[in-house]
């Protein structure tokens, strides 16, 4: 099983490639306040329709966390509540992955998870996998459409992701 963030729903629906996240995991898991950045703040945006349909089909659910104590303490580390409650949600539910595209989050998620066997991803190691597991061709394209769509990838990333995936920069 798979938690994922709204940075990395929003980055993938940029690129109109979040249902790999179906293909490669089956289930899926957000955290409520993901749900609320995401489709209620977030509708009509990238990711919120994306959302909706997952979660109608059923391959995408929505969690609560259950320990509520442990959110202020991540969130001194400057971390809104949804991507707080994505890192407790992951650990409560014992995943085997967390897909955080936010530097702080996923850099805050690499300190509390230390104690776990979760897997961090971003969208590009996502994209990678994919590839791995012969759903897309390339990756370059969706990184492309990902920038082209606001989504801000450091050049150093970038040109990482690409060899990685055995692609020119």
């Amino acid at each position: 099983m798979i938690v994922v963030d709204s940075s990395s729903i929003i980055a993938l629906s940029k690129a109109g490639c979040f249902e790999l996240v179906r293909a490669l995991f089956e289930t899926a898991v957000i955290s409520e306040g993901v749900f609320e950045e995401v489709v209620v703040r977030g509708k009509g945006r990238a990711g919120a329709r994306e959302v909706e349909r997952g979660k109608v089909s059923g391959w995408l659910l929505v969690k609560s966390i259950r320990n509520l104590e442990e959110l202020p303490r991540i969130q001194t580390f400057g971390l809104s509540e949804a991507d707080a409650e994505t890192i407790i949600l992951a650990k409560e539910l014992e995943a085997a992955y967390l897909l955080i595209d936010d530097k702080k989050a996923h850099d805050v998620a690499a300190y509390f998870l230390t104690d776990t066997q979760i897997v961090l991803l971003r969208s590009g190691s996502l994209l990678i996998l994919a590839k791995e597991e012969g759903l897309i061709e390339e990756v370059k394209p969706f990184l492309d459409k990902m920038i082209r769509e606001g989504v801000w990838i450091s050049e150093r990333d970038y040109e990482r992701i690409l060899r990685q995936s055995g692609e020119e920069p």
